[in-house]
């Protein structure tokens, strides 16, 4: 568990210009024992490429019982946030990975992430050529399409124009490029690429409420004030803690 928080401090540290405005701590019981809310104040640098930061947030678990004080969220977390609708526009996981590129040459190892498709609307990131995931890629067997950073397309591919709708080798697997993102958005830690997550259903039910491995950052409603969505994630944490 501490290997994941120093993992999400090392992923805010390394992204240039940009960090998490807030972080709501979304406390969770164990059987019968209930935690306390706390909030962690970030710093807005005035971040390139993400637009409204002011209205992200990260959502952290603590487990006061256990001294686990912010650690990443499960798929049913993920889920509950997400069916918020009232308090936050979108929200989106994401598990780091790395993926061998295989080309004519030798295989280079690339640094990149599986995300839900949301995760760039989260951040209002657009992209420079193609389109980001949709929501029918975001499931098994059918996510095997890829949008990379600007960096890779350029290094990589030579800034191929034509780079969207051809394949390339990921892990021995081929992936179907959809798009390309600007410059300015590698989120997090540098990016190489980002494929869909495609979590299976199963992943959501409740016995996999404590299987935490997923940063989670959610898009506040505009007109809703910070204060409202960490008040809306204390009462839907008690919901989980005490169910009626």
């Amino acid at each position: 568990m501490w290997s994941d928080f120093r993992y999400a401090l090392r992923t805010l540290a390394r992204s240039p210009g940009f960090a998490v405005t807030t972080v709501v701590v979304l406390g969770l019981g164990i059987g019968a024992n209930t935690s306390l809310f706390s909030i962690i104040n970030g710093l807005l640098l005035n971040p390139a490429g993400v637009k409204e930061p002011d209205r992200l947030v990260a959502v952290r678990v603590k487990h006061d019982k256990l001294n686990l004080k912010s650690i990443n969220t499960s798929a049913p977390d993920f889920a509950d946030i997400r069916a918020s609708r009232q308090i936050f526009s979108s929200a989106a996981i994401l598990a780091a990975a790395d993926f061998n590129y295989t080309a004519a040459d030798s295989p280079e190892r690339l640094q990149g992430a599986r995300v839900s498709w949301q995760w760039f609307e989260v951040f209002g990131a657009e992209p420079r050529l193609g389109r980001v995931f949709r929501p029918e890629e975001d499931v098994p067997n059918a996510n095997n399409v890829v949008v990379l950073a600007y960096a890779t397309w350029r290094r990589l591919f030579g800034e191929d124009p034509t780079i969207v709708g051809k394949t390339i080798q990921l892990n021995q697997q081929p992936f179907k490029v959809v798009g390309v993102m600007g410059p300015d958005f590698r989120w997090p830690n540098q990016a190489d690429l980002w494929v869909p997550f495609g979590m299976p259903p199963g992943d959501y039910t409740p016995q996999n409420r404590h299987n935490q491995y997923l940063f989670t950052v959610a898009q506040i409603r505009v007109g809703i004030p910070f204060r409202q969505a960490d008040a809306a994630v204390k009462l839907l944490a008690q919901q989980i803690i005490q169910p009626s």
